[in-house]
């Protein structure tokens, strides 16, 4: 007896997406397994996403500008699937990103995520490889989650099942920061997560795309902490370790890009924060360390971490 495969729907939101939109529609037309079916989400653009959209062929949905949340959600209410793939518009995937995800939903369907790992392509020609969860939490994806957010928005595929028990993306959610994460905690409570063998997704990282305002990084990181804080409230009876070792989390990785865009005093000050939460935080102290090191060492210590993560993307994009 054979299994059919899941009939996976993909989800693209667009907001003033003409540079990238087709280059995103025509990555999932490529893949090696076909997707049931692409819808553009069209969040409220002035420029010509909608008609570079539809020339390249995906549907085309138009709606007022409301945020990323809720342009995901809209498009999973278009059409019957059995599983949600997600893509943003300035991302490609690698063309066998679908037959992955739905090889693992046909052999686990009890996960309530599968994702590809991300690869990141800079201006300069170089890759690097995201880092992912380790088995183990894979399997318990809420204690992977309170340490760290490694879901890639755009090599996720969610069961529909979960995806309906869950709610689904929050299209009421406060914020383009943390949604992702909002889902990926009550998808949590449902079942494993799984992630394909093969990086699934290419992210296009432009030029000064990692360069932020204080004010930009201080609301990611006050909405990163609401959205652990929430969650902690769900989840007390059963994880009554959650808060602190979320909420440790949110302080980490904000000290975590505070640091990278040369704001040592707020990564001083955060990366405190974050141990006062979770002394057992090994990124924490490492940040807190660097805070303190000499410009010029600091500097050096960024980039070779930096050239370590690049020698391990080429060594596996080259298997």
């Amino acid at each position: 007896m054979t299994t059919s495969s899941p009939r996976i729907g993909v989800v693209i939101p667009a907001h003033q997406a003409a540079a990238t939109v087709a280059r995103a529609v025509q990555s999932v037309r490529e893949q090696t397994h076909a997707p049931a079916w692409v819808v553009v989400v069209d969040d409220g653009s002035t420029d010509e996403t909608a008609q570079l959209a539809r020339a390249a062929g995906a549907t085309v949905i138009r709606q007022p500008n409301q945020g990323a949340a809720a342009a995901r959600h809209r498009g999973t209410t278009e059409h019957h699937a059995d599983a949600f793939a997600f893509l943003d518009a300035d991302d490609t995937w690698l063309p066998h990103f679908l037959h992955d995800a739905t090889q693992l939903l046909t052999q686990r369907p009890e996960v309530s995520l599968v994702m590809g790992r991300a690869l990141e392509a800079r201006a300069d020609g170089t890759q690097h490889l995201a880092p992912m969860f380790s088995d183990a939490e894979l399997a318990h994806p809420l204690w992977g989650l309170a340490w760290h957010n490694l879901v890639p928005t755009s090599a996720t595929v969610v069961p529909a099942w979960a995806y309906r028990r869950s709610g689904g993306f929050d299209s009421a959610f406060p914020g383009a920061a943390t949604e992702d994460l909002d889902l990926w905690l009550r998808l949590s409570s449902l079942g494993p997560f799984a992630c394909t063998a093969r990086p699934g997704v290419l992210r296009h990282v432009q030029p000064g795309s990692n360069s932020r305002r204080p004010e930009a990084l201080a609301r990611m990181l006050d909405l990163t902490l609401w959205t652990m804080a929430r969650h902690a409230e769900r989840v007390r009876e059963r994880a009554p370790w959650f808060k602190h070792v979320a909420m440790g989390h949110a302080w980490r990785e904000g000290a975590k890009r505070a640091l990278a865009n040369g704001l040592v005093g707020e990564a001083r000050t955060q990366a405190a924060h974050a141990l006062r939460c979770n002394p057992a935080d090994r990124e924490a102290w490492q940040v807190l360390a660097l805070t303190g090191a000499p410009e010029g060492t600091r500097a050096s210590l960024l980039a070779w971490r930096r050239h370590l993560q690049d020698q391990r993307a080429r060594a596996v994009t080259s298997r």
